[in-house]
């Protein structure tokens, strides 16, 4: 486990020159404390923040600009459980950027609410956010993460980097639906939470197979106080402990983010997804998933992002 000395130590030797990043859940929590990383230790840095909350954004883009006057900072607005007003967004990120350097991919929401499809007929939302728009971003910003690997200036000395904040530790292949991936007969929080990760380390792990001078990073955060347990869809009888407990004994997202940063930025990867812990460790004893497993978590995928304009 590295102090958080030796994070920021390993952090202050990165010297990125002109990252391009596209921070998706970035107006608060680990998404926002990401892009305050990235700007801190790079040289001409051009972040993207992505979400739905311009007050929440303003105060990150102002914290971008007092850490590094260099940059150059951009907040694009988008509820990004609606599929209809991510492809939009892709397309312009697609024509409008050279090349991605960092994609850090981390919306999400806690609540005990049961199966609540985006839009009628569509996915859940919870698993849309931690799972589905993750995918969709991942899939249509791909040029651009292989065109990072062509045209990144700090590219022969940092990977280019993609991270997935959820829960890298925890998913169960064997207790996967795979007749039901998305959970439309099986629903349970605890099977939508599983699905979720399951995808994730199975998306990781397909792209690292495809991508091998690009890092593909499923992280753990652990416990984080972060803005998530005062959202109002969360009932107060869950909320309230949960707060105190991520307070009391929770790592700060600041904190988090120094940890996540060198762990995605260490030597390593090369064709296969790398898995990390709150404090940016590789994980011991990661089962991977049969090719079957990859390319049906795959097509079900596509399936579900291009399904309809939801």
């Amino acid at each position: 486990m590295p102090s958080l000395q030796a994070a920021r130590a390993s952090n202050a030797k990165l010297h990125l020159q002109y990252p391009i990043a596209v921070v998706v859940g970035g107006t608060n929590g680990i998404g926002a404390a990401l892009a305050l990383k990235i700007a801190e230790y790079s040289k001409n840095p051009n972040i993207h923040i992505v979400g739905r909350n311009a007050t929440a954004a303003e105060k990150v883009l102002a914290s971008l600009r007092s850490a590094n006057k260099e940059g150059v900072y951009t907040f694009h607005k988008c509820d990004v459980s609606l599929f209809s007003e991510v492809r939009p967004l892709t397309t312009a990120l697609s024509q409008e950027l050279p090349y991605i350097s960092h994609l850090v991919l981390s919306p999400g929401m806690l609540t005990t609410q049961g199966r609540t499809p985006v839009t009628p007929g569509g996915p859940d939302v919870k698993m849309t956010l931690h799972y589905y728009t993750r995918f969709l971003f991942l899939r249509d910003l791909t040029d651009l993460l292989v065109k990072g690997t062509e045209q990144w200036p700090s590219r022969d000395t940092s990977k280019v980097q993609v991270m997935t904040v959820l829960d890298s530790k925890r998913a169960d292949f064997r207790s996967v639906k795979w007749d039901d991936l998305g959970l439309e007969k099986n629903f349970s929080l605890g099977n939508a939470a599983n699905h979720c990760m399951a995808m994730n380390d199975l998306l990781m792990q397909r792209l690292a197979s495809k991508h091998p001078r690009i890092t593909f990073t499923h992280s753990y955060p652990s416990i984080v106080s972060t803005a998530i347990f005062d959202r109002p869809h969360l009932s107060p009888w869950i909320a309230t402990p949960s707060r105190i407990l991520a307070n009391t004994f929770g790592s700060t997202p600041e904190d988090c983010a120094e940890w996540f940063l060198a762990g995605m930025h260490r030597d390593g990867g090369d064709g296969k997804p790398r898995f990390i812990d709150s404090k940016g460790d590789d994980l011991k004893g990661k089962s991977a998933g049969t090719e079957k497993q990859v390319e049906d978590v795959w097509r079900h995928s596509e399936e579900v992002v291009d399904g309809g304009a939801r």
